[in-house]
């Protein structure tokens, strides 16, 4: 017919399969005895810890850290975690766990290749963004789902954006990859006066040396010969300043045969050779 238009042709601008679980969501103001002695967090979640005041130390997967005022801290599934602060200075911090499904991949930031800390810049607008989170979990039930689903994009943007987290190349590690590292960790620490080699580690958990050594590296932060030596050195230290063990006996209990190789990574890590060390005491420390 004369005049007649055609259908407008309408074609997608965007559309979001998303689907958003919170394992726990809040401001924790610490007591002064707070301590976490042993903890896991679910597999498909990831977890972010801010502190807002003071300071605390934290251990993942068996690799300390000290996380200072402002800072970020990131947990992945399966993390086993211990965390401490100082008792006359209790922390405030913003904790979050969450994982976003999309299509079939069930937390589409696990595909993030986060780093463990992050200093976070603009501390004001974070702690705005999580305070958002938390008021809109407080909303009418009416609107309760929008309201945190719009929140937590909203900060979950403004994160990506502070950290430039890139997408990771690596696929997932699946089931029991921290237990496989904790394992390790476990076999070597039953073993600190052997000489160990990587490949022989990685046959303790049934893993080719390479993916042993790129898993272990992601999981703890650090390459599996370089956690050795950091433990072998805190052994060392705890020898030094509790018995009466010549530097030797020290060096061939943490798997050293040369004593003088020995003296010379420890001052290394600790500024001091080992009987400098003793003489001083605790008081390093403090």
């Amino acid at each position: 017919m004369p005049g007649r238009t055609q259908p407008r042709e309408w074609r997608l601008l965007f559309e979001s399969r998303l689907r958003l679980q919170l394992l726990y969501c809040g401001r924790f103001v610490c007591k002064p005895e707070w301590k976490i002695e042993s903890d896991r967090l679910p597999r498909g979640m990831i977890g972010f810890l801010f502190l807002e005041k003071n300071d605390c130390w934290s251990e993942i997967n068996g690799r300390r850290m000290a996380l200072h005022e402002g800072d970020l801290q990131v947990l992945r599934g399966g993390d086993l975690l211990r965390m401490g602060h100082d008792p006359a200075h209790p922390i405030t911090a913003l904790s979050l766990s969450l994982a976003i499904e999309q299509g079939v991949v069930p937390n589409i930031l696990l595909q993030r290749k986060f780093n463990r800390r992050y200093r976070i810049r603009d501390r004001r607008r974070y702690v705005e963004k999580f305070d958002a989170i938390l008021a809109a979990l407080q909303s009418p039930l009416s609107v309760r789902d929008w309201a945190v689903d719009s929140a937590v994009l909203q900060w979950l943007a403004y994160l990506i954006e502070e950290t430039a987290a890139p997408l990771s190349a690596e696929t997932e590690l699946g089931e029991g990859a921290v237990d496989r590292v904790l394992l390790a960790q476990s076999w070597a620490s039953a073993r600190l006066e052997k000489v160990l080699t990587l490949d022989e580690w990685a046959k303790s958990v049934g893993w080719h040396p390479v993916h042993f050594e790129r898993v272990f590296k992601q999981e703890t932060g650090l390459p599996p010969m370089r956690w050795l030596e950091e433990h072998r050195m805190a052994a060392a230290r705890q020898y030094l300043s509790g018995t009466s063990r010549t530097v030797s006996e020290i060096a061939a209990a943490v798997g050293y045969s040369d004593p003088f190789y020995f003296s010379r990574v420890f001052r290394k890590h600790f500024g001091h050779p080992p009987l400098r060390y003793r003489k001083l005491g605790f008081a390093l420390d403090r």
